[in-house]
C-alpha cells in the first residue's frame, strides 16, 4: 500500500505544470494516456474545499476510466485549496472570497491544450465535488458553450441567476443526509456562513427546463448494498435536447459516491466516477 501511494505521488509529480493566469501562477495535473489520439476528449475534475488536484485525482480514479476511452483528464489545483465560485455573489461583500480569477484559470488550461491540438474544444467536459461541483455549476452557468457536459457532486447551484447560453447534458450527485450542502437549499456548511444555495430539484429544474424536458420520472430504488444505510433513485425526464439525469442518494452525506468516505458516508450503490465518464464518454446513463 505505502509502495502504492508512492508511485501515485511520482507520477503525479510528473504531469504537474503551471500556467499563468492574469498574473498569477497557476497549477495543474494532467493525465494524458498513451490511449489518447490527437484531439482528444478532455474531462477536467475538480476538488472540493481544503482537497488537491493530487487528491481527487487519487480519490476518484478517473485516470482508469478515462484511459479506456482514451480521454484526457486534467486536474486544476485551486489556490489555498479551494475554489471562487458564483456562492460568493450571495454573501455580504465583506465577507466574499475575493480575488483568484478561477473560471478564467480553467478556461485558459483548456484553451491550451485545445491550441496544442491535443484536446478536441467540442469534447470538453467538467465535473467535480462539493466547492468544485459548485464551480463545475458556475462554469456551466457562464460558459456553457465550452461544455459538451457537466457533472456536480455533493453541490446545487447557488441562489443567483443562471443564465444558460444553451441546453447541457447534466449528471447531478446528492445526499439528501449531506451535513454541509443541504439536498433542499440553504446555507452551505455547517453554520450556514458558506453561501446560499438552490435547492437539488431546482437546480435539476433550471436545465431541464432550457433542454425542454418532461417532468422527471424516478426509476425504481437501489439498494445492492443494504448494510450502507443508503439507496439511489434515479431521475430522468424525456423529451430533452440534452439529457438530464439527476441521482438522489437517501440518507447518503458529503462523500464522492463509490469511493471510501472523507467527511461523510459515501453510499456503494452507485460508483459516480464510472457513471461519469459512461455519461461524458460514452453517451450512456446509469
Amino acid at each position: 500500500m505505502i509502495a502504492h501511494a508512492a508511485l501515485t505521488l511520482l507520477v503525479a509529480a510528473a504531469d504537474a505544470s503551471t500556467i499563468t493566469v492574469g498574473g498569477v501562477e497557476r497549477s495543474y495535473q494532467l493525465f494524458a494516456p498513451a490511449s489518447a489520439a490527437p484531439k482528444a476528449p478532455l474531462v477536467v475534475v475538480l476538488h472540493g474545499r481544503l482537497g488537491a488536484a493530487a487528491q481527487v485525482r487519487q480519490h476518484t480514479g478517473m485516470d482508469a476510466e478515462a484511459d479506456k476511452r482514451g480521454a484526457l483528464v486534467l486536474y486544476p489545483q485551486g489556490i489555498d485549496r479551494r475554489w471562487n465560485d458564483a456562492r460568493q455573489l450571495t454573501l455580504d461583500p465583506a465577507r466574499r472570497f475575493a480575488g483568484n480569477d478561477d473560471v478564467g484559470f480553467v478556461l485558459a488550461v483548456i484553451d491550451k491544450l485545445s491550441a496544442e491540438g491535443r484536446v478536441d474544444p467540442a469534447r470538453v467536459y467538467v465535473a467535480g465535488h462539493s466547492n468544485g461541483g459548485f464551480l463545475a455549476l458556475t462554469l456551466a452557468c457562464t460558459h456553457a458553450e465550452r461544455f459538451a457536459g457537466v457533472g456536480a457532486v455533493a453541490a446545487s447551484l447557488p441562489k443567483t441567476t443562471c443564465a444558460l447560453s444553451r441546453a447541457l447534458p447534466v449528471m447531478l450527485f446528492h445526499g439528501t443526509a449531506d451535513p454541509l450542502v443541504p439536498f433542499e437549499g440553504g446555507g452551505v456548511g455547517r453554520k450556514n456562513e458558506r453561501g446560499l444555495i438552490s435547492s437539488n430539484a431546482d437546480t435539476a429544474r433550471v436545465f431541464a427546463d432550457k433542454a425542454g424536458c418532461q417532468p422527471p420520472t424516478r426509476r425504481a430504488p437501489i439498494d445492492r448494498d443494504q448494510k450502507d444505510g443508503t439507496r439511489v433513485i434515479i431521475e430522468e425526464r424525456a423529451g430533452c435536447s440534452a439529457p438530464v439525469v439527476n441521482v438522489i442518494i437517501e440518507g447518503g452525506g458529503h462523500g464522492w459516491p463509490g469511493r471510501p468516505p472523507r467527511l461523510s458516508a459515501a453510499t456503494r450503490e452507485i460508483d459516480a466516477t464510472v457513471a461519469l465518464a459512461a455519461f461524458f464518454l460514452d453517451g450512456k446513463l446509469p
